[in-house]
């Protein structure tokens, strides 16, 4: 059987510990789980108009998270944390990207950032820092390894992730200090932290349009793999 084309969205840093030019950086985690459940991963750099031809080429797309924020003017507010980081290139083009795919039903997965990214897409609003906005909110940025779950997360039943799990609860890991605020047009939020912190969200009106919060791509328990294999499988539809 013929591999899906898994598009993957990429850092960007113009001068930072790995070169004094500007590079794309991407962990080898997200590679190595397409690879592992069945994709061939594509990297994907910045270009005016290249979205279209990614698109066709590409069967999904995954869209990464990073050390960024989207700039809050992308949903109605000014920023009112000294804490929000933003790149404007990279958030250009995976609005683009995923517009492009979006308009032909093509699968995505957004993870942590693009989660979020996905959210505004649709038109929803983000919480610029958790801890200035959630009363006794848990520790989303965890000290402990990133990869190793750190909190549980209650599923809604009937939705997709619901589905994907099958169960009503998971455990995850947790590196943000954003999240979903208002959820955007027809977009469900399929998963709650202890705090009411949102932690998936979803749109049905698309083939496979599933966001979470967490990081799937260390395949660190059995949901991650459940997660990857649900996406693969339908880019191979």
């Amino acid at each position: 059987m013929k591999k899906p084309l898994i598009g993957i969205t990429l850092d960007h840093e113009t001068s930072k510990s790995y070169s004094a030019y500007p590079w794309y950086a991407l962990r080898e985690n997200y590679i190595k789980a397409v690879i592992e459940t069945g994709g061939i991963p594509i990297a994907l750099p910045y270009g005016v108009g290249f979205e279209d031809n990614y698109s066709d080429i590409i069967d999904g797309l995954i869209i990464t998270g990073g050390n960024f924020d989207i700039d809050p003017s992308f949903y109605n507010e000014g920023v009112i944390s000294d804490k929000v980081i933003t790149k404007d290139n990279r958030t250009d083009f995976e609005f683009s990207i995923t517009r492009a795919m979006l308009a032909k039903n093509k699968p995505i997965l957004g993870i942590c950032g693009g989660e979020q990214l996905l959210n505004v897409i649709f038109g929803g609003s983000l919480i610029q820092h958790i801890p200035d906005s959630v009363e006794q909110c848990l520790e989303h940025e965890q000290k402990s390894p990133k990869h190793l779950p750190s909190h549980e997360i209650e599923l809604v039943p009937g939705t997709l992730l619901h589905k994907i799990i099958g169960s009503n609860k998971s455990m995850v890991n947790s590196t943000h200090h954003q999240a979903v605020k208002r959820p955007g047009d027809n977009t469900i939020a399929s998963a709650f932290a202890s705090d009411r912190v949102i932690e998936a969200i979803e749109h049905s009106e698309y083939k496979f349009c599933l966001g979470v919060q967490w990081h799937p791509e260390y395949l660190t328990t059995e949901d991650d793999y459940k997660i990857f294999n649900a996406f693969i499988r339908e880019c191979n539809v």
